[in-house]
C-alpha cells in the first residue's frame, strides 16, 4: 500500500512539474508575441495609441479627451464605460519607467499568464486531477482566439475575460471578500460585463447549490449583475457620454436601439432571434461563413463535449448572443480579440464536464482529442488564406513563421529618433508609429493636425488608412513648405516636423 501511495505521489508531482513548464513556456509567448509585434512597428493606433494615452491619462488622475480618436473629441470613458485603467494605474508607475510604452502590452500578458495558471488551479483543486489540469492549460494556451487576439494589440475584453477564472477559482476556495473584489473588478471592467457576470454567477448557483454559503454569493452577485446594467445604461452612460456623439457600441439594430428594447425583441420573436445565430443578415455575400467558422472551430476545439452537461453551456450564452446578433460582421467570427471569451472560459468547462464523467479514462482521452483538434484547428487557421476573413490575421499572430520575427525596418534608428522628441511634446503621428509616442499628453493620430502640435511623424512604410497615398504626400509638401515648421529628420522610411520656437 505505501509503494502504491508513494507511486501515485510521484505521478502527481510528474503532472504538476509538467504542468508547470507548459505554464512558463506558453507563458513566454505571449508575452513575446505582443512585444514583438510592438517592437517592429506593427501595433497599431486603433487600439493600442488609445488605450496607451488613456493608461497615461488616468495615471495622472485625469479623464480627458483622447487625442487618438480624430473623429470627435470624446474620453476613453465615454467610449467604453470602464473603470480597468484606474484599478491599473499604480503599475503605470511602478513598471512604466522600466518598460515605456510596452507596459500595458506585458501587463495584458500578465492577466492572460494569470488566467491560465487559475485554471489549472482550479481544476486539479476541485476534481484532484493533476492529468485533467494539464489538459485545460494546454487547451487555453492553443485555442485560435489566444492567437487571433495579438491581432488587436491590446484590449479591455482580453484582460477581463483572462480574469475570469482567476474569479472562479477564489469562488472555489471560498474567499469571499477575494471574490468580492475579483467580481468588482470585473463588473466595472467594460458596460457589456454584467451580463456576463450574471450568467457566470447563474452557473456558480447551479454547480454549488448544495453549497449555502456560495449559492448565497452567487445569487447576490447574479443580483448586483442586473442592478449595476441598468444603472450603467439607464444612469451612467446618458450621463458621461458626449451629446454629439452618442454612446455607440450597442450596435444591435436587428433587435433594437436599446437593450432593453432588444431583449423585448428576443422574448416577443424567438424564431428570429435564433435564426440570427446563423444567418447574415448584412446583405453581402462575403460573410456568409463568418458565423459558421466559428462554430467550426470551437466545436471541434472541444466545445461540443460541453452538450454533455448543457448547464456548463450557460456561462458562453451571453458572449455568443453579444457575437451573432452585432450589427458588424466581423464580431460575428474568429477574427481579432472577437472570441477572446472562448478562448478564456471554455476551457475550464470542458474540463469541469470531462471531470463530471463517471469513466475516467474515457474523460482524459476526450480531453487529450480535444486538445489535439485545439492545436490542428488553431495550427491551420494560423495560415490567413484559411480564415474567412483573411485580411484580419495578417501579420500580427502566427510565431511559427520566421516572417513573424523580421522586419525591414531600421528598428534601432527609428527608435534612436524617436527617443529625440521630448516626452512631454505634442506630436501627431501615423498609425503605426503613434503607439511608441503615446504615453503623453497630447498624441494625435494623422490625418488628425492641430495647427499648434510640435511634432509631425511620419513612418512612410506603412498603411494609412484615413490617408490616401497622394493626400499624404500632398500633406508632406505642404508642412515642408510651412515656414513654422523644420525638418527634424528624414531618411526613405520616417520623416519628422519639429514647429519651430519662438
Amino acid at each position: 500500500m505505501t509503494l502504491t501511495l508513494l507511486d501515485k505521489k510521484k505521478t502527481f508531482q510528474k503532472w504538476k512539474v509538467l504542468s508547470l513548464i507548459s505554464l512558463v513556456l506558453f507563458g513566454a509567448l505571449v508575452i513575446v508575441i505582443p512585444v514583438t509585434n510592438h517592437y517592429f512597428f506593427r501595433t497599431f493606433s486603433f487600439d493600442y495609441a488609445a488605450y496607451n494615452f488613456a493608461f497615461h491619462n488616468y495615471a495622472h488622475f485625469s479623464v480627458s479627451p483622447n487625442p487618438v480618436y480624430f473623429q470627435g473629441e470624446i474620453t476613453f470613458l465615454q467610449d467604453h464605460l470602464s473603470f480597468t485603467f484606474f484599478f491599473l494605474a499604480p503599475f503605470y508607475w511602478l513598471l512604466k519607467w522600466i518598460f515605456g510604452t510596452y507596459t500595458l502590452l506585458i501587463l495584458q500578458s500578465l492577466f492572460v499568464i494569470w488566467g491560465g495558471w487559475a485554471s489549472w488551479k482550479l481544476i486539479v483543486e476541485k476534481t484532484k486531477s493533476q492529468p485533467l489540469g494539464f489538459l485545460t492549460l494546454i487547451l487555453y494556451f492553443t485555442l485560435y482566439g489566444r492567437f487571433s487576439a495579438f491581432s488587436a494589440d491590446a484590449n479591455l475584453m482580453i484582460i477581463l475575460s483572462s480574469f475570469v477564472p482567476v474569479f472562479l477559482l477564489y469562488f472555489h476556495r471560498g474567499k469571499v471578500w477575494i471574490t468580492v473584489a475579483c467580481f468588482l473588478f470585473l463588473i466595472l471592467g467594460r458596460e457589456s460585463m454584467p451580463l456576463w457576470t450574471l450568467f457566470i454567477s447563474l452557473f456558480l448557483m447551479i454547480i454549488y447549490w448544495k453549497d449555502l454559503a456560495k449559492r448565497r454569493l452567487a445569487i447576490i452577485f447574479s443580483v448586483a449583475s442586473v442592478v449595476y446594467f441598468i444603472i450603467a445604461f439607464k444612469f451612467l452612460i446618458p450621463l458621461i457620454e458626449d451629446p454629439n456623439r452618442p454612446f455607440s457600441l450597442f450596435n444591435y439594430s436587428n433587435l433594437g436601439e436599446t437593450p432593453f428594447e432588444a431583449l423585448t425583441f428576443m422574448f416577443s420573436h424567438p424564431i428570429d432571434t435564433i435564426e440570427l445565430l446563423f444567418t447574415n443578415p448584412s446583405g453581402d455575400a462575403y460573410y456568409d461563413g463568418v458565423k459558421g467558422e466559428f462554430y467550426f472551430v470551437y466545436l471541434l476545439s472541444g466545445g461540443i463535449l460541453l452538450f454533455l452537461r448543457p448547464q456548463y453551456i450557460l456561462p458562453l450564452v451571453p458572449i455568443v448572443a453579444q457575437k451573432m446578433f452585432n450589427d458588424s460582421p466581423i464580431r460575428w467570427g474568429i477574427a481579432s480579440y472577437y472570441d477572446i471569451e472562448f478562448a478564456a472560459l471554455m476551457p475550464l468547462l470542458i474540463a469541469l464536464v470531462l471531470a463530471s464523467m463517471n469513466w475516467k479514462k474515457v474523460a482524459l482521452f476526450l480531453g487529450s482529442v480535444a486538445c489535439i483538434m485545439s492545436v490542428s484547428i488553431t495550427w491551420y487557421k494560423l495560415e490567413p488564406s484559411h480564415c474567412e476573413l483573411p485580411w484580419a490575421a495578417q501579420g500580427k499572430i502566427n510565431p511559427f513563421v520566421s516572417s513573424f520575427w523580421k522586419s525591414d525596418l531600421s528598428i534601432r534608428r527609428i527608435n534612436e529618433q524617436l527617443g529625440k522628441i521630448p516626452s512631454d511634446a505634442s506630436v501627431s503621428a501615423t498609425g503605426n508609429v503613434l503607439p511608441h509616442l503615446a504615453l503623453r499628453d497630447a498624441p494625435h493620430f494623422l490625418p488628425s493636425e492641430p495647427k499648434n502640435v510640435e511634432y509631425i511623424v511620419i513612418l512612410d512604410r506603412e498603411t494609412h488608412p484615413f490617408l490616401t497615398e497622394e493626400d499624404l504626400r500632398s500633406k508632406i509638401r505642404t508642412w515642408k513648405s510651412d515656414t513654422t515648421l523644420r525638418v527634424f529628420y528624414e531618411d526613405s522610411e520616417l520623416l519628422i516636423f519639429e514647429r519651430k520656437k519662438h
